[in-house]
């Protein structure tokens, strides 16, 4: 904001150059349009996802000077939801980063999953290719007949796919909001360790 007040300098600047009437209405115009921004500033920032508003200018034609009317109207129609939701639900995650072929332990996985939302995640590939190993993943959409491991299993296994979906796993549990979910993964990860004891005895 400190950039748009500092034109009151450049007006002061040429204070002695114009008459005084015209100093009064350059100087109104000035505060009007700051006043604007910071409404607009607010306004923007109280806009809910889907929404959008529209300005509308009223040209007011006068002999002495014109004016413009701004006039703040909420849009919330359909063709915005969809757009929004279509954005929202687009994942480019796979071109950064494609599961399971590994990357670094040190990478930020929240480049590589769409775990913002529910729906984002069901639309994210990185998700649906974890979703293959892990079907019980699948629980955080739809209740699935797909039961939980019960008695252990001694599979091979290969220590890095391994560490990487607990890894992953771990990930979720910390930045997905939903307790429900949170307690769903927590099975998923439980049941991989059970179907998985040769990695626990090693």
């Amino acid at each position: 904001m400190s950039e748009h007040i500092s034109i009151f300098d450049d007006l002061y600047s040429i204070r002695e150059q114009i008459s005084d009437g015209y100093f009064l209405i350059l100087n109104n115009r000035i505060k009007n349009l700051i006043q604007e921004n910071r409404y607009l500033r607010k306004t923007i920032a109280r806009i809910l996802p889907g929404e959008s508003i529209t300005i509308q200018y009223t040209q007011l034609s006068d002999e002495n000077d014109d004016e413009i009317e701004i006039e703040y109207i909420d849009d919330n129609s359909d063709i915005q939801q969809e757009i929004h939701e279509v954005i929202q639900q687009q994942c480019t995650c796979t071109t950064r980063w494609s599961f399971p072929n590994l990357i670094g332990i040190n990478e930020n996985l929240s480049d590589f999953f769409c775990y913002h939302s529910v729906e984002r995640l069901q639309n994210c590939e990185n998700f649906k290719r974890l979703m293959e190993k892990l079907p019980l993943l699948e629980n955080l959409f739809r209740k699935i007949d797909l039961p939980f491991a019960e008695d252990g299993l001694y599979q091979e296994f290969v220590k890095n796919d391994f560490i990487l979906i607990i890894q992953i796993l771990l990930f979720l549990i910390s930045n997905i909001t939903d307790k429900m979910n949170k307690i769903i993964i927590s099975f998923v990860m439980y049941d991989f360790h059970i179907k998985n004891l040769f990695f626990l005895q090693d």
